[in-house]
């Protein structure tokens, strides 16, 4: 099992026309965003102005879950939806979309045969969460937006605190989580 634990200071933010964007995670490691030969990229973006246009991404899927503020995202000839904080929108990169109101989103994109899912969960203060294997075809993240967390197992114990992201490839054993303080986590599982 490998277990990548990455933390705010290592990443770099970016500008974009409505706001800025921050890279978590991209796979393989040699893809860029740039020349989109990624399997899948986490990032959070800020939306800094109330009306944008989202940049066209074919033969790319995109998750977009508001972590804060509120949004309405408009999929021309698709559908339109509200998306409150914890709200997410699954879409074709390709559909010409456009978002109405300033939020910050965790935003997942995926190419080809991967498919993903992202569920929210709070955990209260010294309750636990296990994480259990999922086989190897699949790739967790654990995503700590508010607290602290330890995460451990029979041998590793590492605390996380607000803005780390946790990888798990080859996911063999059993790990549980412990929340230090009440905290809102994001769990992605990834199958490639």
């Amino acid at each position: 099992m490998i277990i990548h634990v990455s933390s705010p200071e290592e990443r770099s933010i970016n500008r974009w026309l409505g706001g800025t964007t921050t890279e978590l995670y991209i796979h393989p490691k040699s893809a860029t965003y740039a020349k989109k030969d990624f399997d899948f990229r986490i990032s959070i973006a800020t939306v800094e102005v109330e009306e944008s246009i989202f940049t066209p991404l074919p033969e790319v899927s995109r998750t977009t879950l508001v972590l804060e503020g509120e949004t309405i995202l408009t999929h021309e000839e698709h559908h339109s939806k509200q998306l409150k904080k914890f709200d997410s929108d699954m879409y074709d990169g390709s559909w010409n979309t456009s978002s109405l109101g300033m939020s910050t989103n965790f935003n997942l994109m995926t190419r080809g045969k991967v498919s993903s899912t992202i569920k929210h969960r709070v955990l209260e203060e010294k309750e636990f969460f296990e994480l259990n294997p999922k086989g190897k075809d699949v790739m967790q993240f654990i995503y700590i937006y508010t607290g602290e967390v330890l995460l451990s197992n029979e041998k590793l114990m590492q605390s996380l605190s607000a803005g780390s992201l946790v990888s798990f490839e080859s996911f063999s054993e059993k790990m549980s989580l412990e929340a230090k303080c009440t905290i809102e986590l994001l769990i992605i599982d990834l199958i490639l």
